[in-house]
């Protein structure tokens, strides 16, 4: 009987064994179909923009004859993911304009005094006013006999650093490490050599950032600490080190310390904060001056899309780029009715099919053309290219700071472009983990027709 019992047990845990072998077979298979079906084949961007076709988009009609554009499943497949459900919407007739938007808000002549701007700007912290009048004072003291008598916060990417992030990453931490410099009294400095001096394409308005000549951050391991992460860079700023240098890359880029040891937030003060500290270099501010004159967009009235096509890889279909960028144009519609959009990619091929979206369905759709677009840590030969070719990428980032709505996906320069805009509230996701959230365009309600 005993021996019946044991034969039985032992049957059932082999069965037991055999069910959960057979569910992890089952697992494995399913895995290994997804990521054969999410394979996606390399692509060379730019030898596609020639052939561009857009006969994928097809206009649809109410029976109540209301236009409605939206986009076919160019993949063959469905994306209803509901992602979308609490996001913000904002249209434009909600929004009620500021007096956040002045003219010398961006400075593209260089004839605005800094002092007399910040001063006029209610919205800062009482320590940015207090920190850079102090710097101020700090940098008329110090030279090269005596510069071992202050402390200083550099904030660094150099051509010896295997890796620094893109834009967005090197200067997203602003606030947080110009509130390291306030709190325990260190000179505030930028030192990048890779692939350019910052100087090439920021300068200084109301504060010098720039590193004197005599401070000899250039030996290796030497002078100053290098922190990489917030609570290092926390700690070290406490300390008697003399440099403190900071490499700071994270996708939240400081903001949750800065935020939790402060009462202000960064969506209140980046707008303002980036456009004290810094100022377009005089090349980039011609190319802006052009392109709203071209462009015919105002500051402050604007919405942009935002759309990192090569997001952690190095190709994409060009289906899916196609529809990527159609979507993201569709969903900053949702954010201003109509247009005008400024939309901003990676990817030749988003651009081109921005335009000839726009072109086809006479909507208000800018991009920049001829522009090869470039990340300032990925691009190939960065070692033997010239400053001009990043230009780009603040060109970009200027008319994405003056739009005052913006959508955007995956990476850190389309959340970075809506911080530096008029209205960091006013924002929807086109894509949310990856996927798809879907939008149809949105137009301006006509009242003359409503009306009659």
């Amino acid at each position: 009987m005993l021996a019946a019992e044991r034969t039985n047990s032992i049957r059932r845990k082999e069965s037991t064994l055999w069910m959960y072998f057979l569910l992890l077979i089952l697992a494995q298979l399913t895995v290994s179909f997804f990521l054969f079906y999410q394979q996606e084949e390399p692509v060379n961007d730019s030898t596609i923009v020639s052939s561009l076709s857009l006969s994928k988009v097809r206009s649809t009609y109410t029976s109540d004859g209301q236009k409605n554009k939206e986009i076919t499943e160019i993949s063959g497949k469905t994306e209803n993911i509901q992602l979308n459900k609490n996001r913000e919407v904002q249209t434009e007739h909600k929004i009620v304009l500021d007096n956040s938007i002045r003219d010398h808000d961006i400075h593209l002549d260089g004839k605005v005094d800094a002092r007399e701007t910040w001063e006029r700007l209610e919205g800062l912290p009482t320590w940015v006013k207090e920190y850079f009048d102090w710097h101020e004072d700090q940098r008329k003291l110090i030279n090269e006999t005596n510069w071992k008598d202050f402390k200083y916060f550099v904030v660094q990417c150099v051509r010896e650093d295997n890796h620094c992030g893109g834009a967005s990453d090197r200067l997203k931490p602003l606030p947080f490490f110009l509130l390291m410099a306030y709190r325990y009294k260190r000179i505030f400095l930028i030192w990048w050599t890779r692939p350019f001096p910052l100087e090439e394409f920021l300068v200084p308005n109301a504060i010098n950032w720039t590193v004197p000549e005599y401070l000899p951050l250039n030996v290796p391991h030497k002078n100053g600490k290098l922190m990489l992460h917030s609570n290092s860079i926390l700690a070290w700023s406490k300390s008697n080190e003399i440099i403190v240098r900071s490499k700071l890359q994270s996708f939240e880029g400081g903001q949750l310390t800065y935020e939790n040891i402060t009462d202000s937030t960064y969506d209140q003060v980046f707008h303002d904060l980036f456009r004290l500290v810094f100022d377009p270099h005089p090349s980039i501010a011609k190319i802006l001056r052009e392109e709203l004159a071209v462009s015919g967009l105002t500051p402050g009235h604007y919405a942009v899309a935002h759309y990192r096509a090569f997001y952690a890889r190095a190709s994409r279909k060009p289906e899916r780029i196609m529809k990527m960028t159609l979507n993201a144009i569709n969903c900053a519609s949702q954010l201003r009715p109509g247009g005008p959009i400024y939309f901003a990619s990676d990817s030749l091929l988003a651009l081109a099919t921005a335009r000839e979206y726009a072109k086809n369905n006479l909507y208000s759709v800018v991009t920049i053309e001829n522009q090869e677009p470039l990340h300032l840590d990925k691009a190939g030969n960065w070692s033997e290219r010239k400053p001009s070719d990043f230009y780009s990428i603040f060109v970009d980032l200027y008319l994405m700071a003056m739009g005052r709505c913006l959508t955007f996906g995956q990476g850190g320069f389309g959340r970075f472009g809506l911080l530096l805009g008029y209205n960091a509230t006013c924002t929807n996701r086109h894509t949310w983990n990856k996927h798809l959230v879907p939008c149809n365009w949105t137009d301006v309600p006509n009242l003359n027709l409503e009306n009659k």
